[in-house]
């Protein structure tokens, strides 16, 4: 099996995979956004901090600047891009991509849609990981916590290339595995998501202390309720009493870590805001589901940024 594998995105978790894929001993190659960025990781390689590690390590990674004109440089592609991204990304590759297979590794739903539409039901990929990461610089990142990483088709007739894909990364050691349909397991993510992220974003707190602040549990447990009846316009079934047990145990594997949401809202970037809870609610609309939690949630984090909007 071709060992090549492209990293799309220089973020936290972009960083992360392709310093463990290199040192691993995959040629993967990452393609940054800045010629700066790029640069940087010549100079140093990848440097990677590590909880409970005194000294971090570095390792080299290729690295080249995103450029719409040219094909993927790998048959194997992860987008670490934000949710926003993922379509301008998708739009600016070339016919055909040159890949077998691309995965995509955001926050939300709506990546899922725009990658289905743009490469075909035979080579999109979804994934949903529980790698935790904060960028510390263009070439260092801090581990915030180890966990699996699925990868499912969105169609049946992907299915092997999600299983050699697993294959391929499990082999060098990622704790990996294939799933038969990857849209549950983004809609499982969404829902943890939709109960952390905004929360923290708007009470400007770590994860960990959600655990602490037991009087927001029932506006978290509400939002996941609402996100598992929406899941169902998408013929996903998902049983909430074992899905909020997973939003208490994520909070406490990544209780020191602040949420993408929380830290896009501090440095005054574009959020993921839409593409988790917009999406549950555009979800919620289309079948005349109440989603007052969401909603909630979703007013204030605008409020947060200073910003009005439709829903």
């Amino acid at each position: 099996m071709n060992d090549r594998i492209a990293i799309v995105g220089g973020g936290a978790i972009g960083l992360l995979l392709a310093a463990h894929l290199a040192r691993a001993g995959l040629v993967v190659t990452l393609l940054c956004r800045t010629d700066e960025q790029a640069e940087a990781i010549r100079q140093s390689g990848v440097v990677v901090e590590r909880p409970g590690e005194e000294h971090p390590w570095a390792t080299p990674v290729e690295t080249r600047v995103f450029r719409a004109e040219r094909a993927l440089p790998a048959p194997w592609a992860i987008l670490c891009v934000k949710a926003a991204d993922v379509a301008p990304v998708l739009k600016a590759w070339p016919p055909g991509l040159g890949s077998e297979a691309v995965v995509t590794l955001q926050n939300g739903l709506s990546a899922a849609r725009e990658l289905l539409q743009a490469v075909g039901p035979c080579r999109a990929l979804v994934g949903v990981t529980r790698l935790g990461a904060i960028r510390m610089g263009r070439a260092r990142v801090r581990q915030g916590g180890w966990g699996d990483t699925l990868i499912g088709p969105l169609d049946s007739r992907a299915t092997n290339r999600a299983a050699q894909l697993t294959g391929l990364l499990a082999d060098v050691g990622l704790e990996v595995r294939a799933l038969p349909d990857g849209r549950a397991a983004l809609w499982w993510k969404a829902a943890i998501n939709a109960a952390i992220n905004p929360l923290t974003a708007v009470l400007g707190v770590a994860n960990g202390e959600l655990l602490i602040r037991t009087e927001w549990h029932w506006l978290m447990r509400a939002a996941v309720d609402e996100t598992v009846r929406a899941a169902e316009e998408d013929g996903v079934v998902l049983k909430a009493s074992a899905l909020w047990e997973d939003v208490l145990d994520t909070l406490r594997r990544t209780a020191a870590n602040r949420s993408s949401m929380l830290v896009d809202v501090e440095a005054g970037r574009p959020t993921e805001l839409d593409a988790i809870t917009g999406e549950i609610l555009g979800a919620s609309e289309r079948q005349g589901l109440p989603a007052e939690a969401n909603r909630a949630l979703y007013h204030l984090v605008l409020a947060r940024i200073g910003t009005a909007g439709p829903r």
